[in-house]
Formats: C-alpha cells, structure tokens, sequence
C-alpha cells in the first residue's frame, strides 16, 4: 500500500493497493544477499517467495511445524532463512534458487514459545 498526498489543499489523502493477494502475511523479509525478493508467511503455515519489483509470487513452501509461526529472519549475508513457531520449533530454508526453496533442517528445541531470532554480525 501506498499514501498519496495531492499537491491540492483541502484533497484528503488516499491510499492505494499495489500487491494484495488476499491474505494477511504475518512475517515479511527481504531474501538477503541479493534483496530481489520476499519471503512471506501466512496463516495457513506457508512461506511464500514473492519477487520485489512485481509482487508476483514464485514459490511456495508449506511448513510442518507445530503451532502458530511466531517469528522469520533472513541471514544478512547468506540465502537462508528461519522461521520458528510459539511450541519451540524452527525450520531452517535455504533460498539459493528462489523458485525452489529447500528444508535444510527442522528442530524441536524447546517446548516453550520461541519469539525472538537473531544473526549476530559477530559470530558471538
């Protein structure tokens, strides 16, 4: 969506719908290193790669995870992304190749909620 203020005095601002695919994405982020691309997750426990400049989509995975997803990064430098649920899962996906991600690996780590997920720059 975008905001558009007229150059008008008294025009009310409007918005306007670029993409919409008639869901609602919870979780969004760019595909790093290259940024040409997003990866989305949705209600129905599916990550979806959504290409930047069109907004078409050019995959779709469905993750076997158990719960609801709570969290999604990107590796800053690296094509992966996790994706971890509130009963302690995480899922690990390797997007060398946009249109066919793959499961790298799938953990049970924790029976509690997993909200919180981070690349450290460092390696600490």
């Amino acid at each position: 969506m975008q905001m558009i203020f007229p150059e008008d005095e008294g025009t009310i601002p409007t918005i306007h719908t670029y993409l919409y695919h008639g869901d609602k994405h919870h979780f969004v982020d760019f595909l790093h290193p290259w940024c040409h691309h997003l990866a989305v997750t949705d209600d129905l426990k599916e990550l979806s790669i959504l290409e930047s400049y069109s907004g078409s989509e050019v995959s779709k995975v469905e993750l076997d995870i158990e719960g609801d997803i709570s969290a999604l990064v990107s590796h800053p430098n690296d094509p992966l992304i996790v994706v971890v649920s509130d009963c302690g899962e995480m899922i690990i996906l390797g997007i060398t190749d946009p249109e066919q991600p793959i499961i790298l690996a799938h953990f049970c780590l924790q029976r509690k909620p997993l909200n919180l997920i981070k690349f450290s720059h460092s390696g600490k």
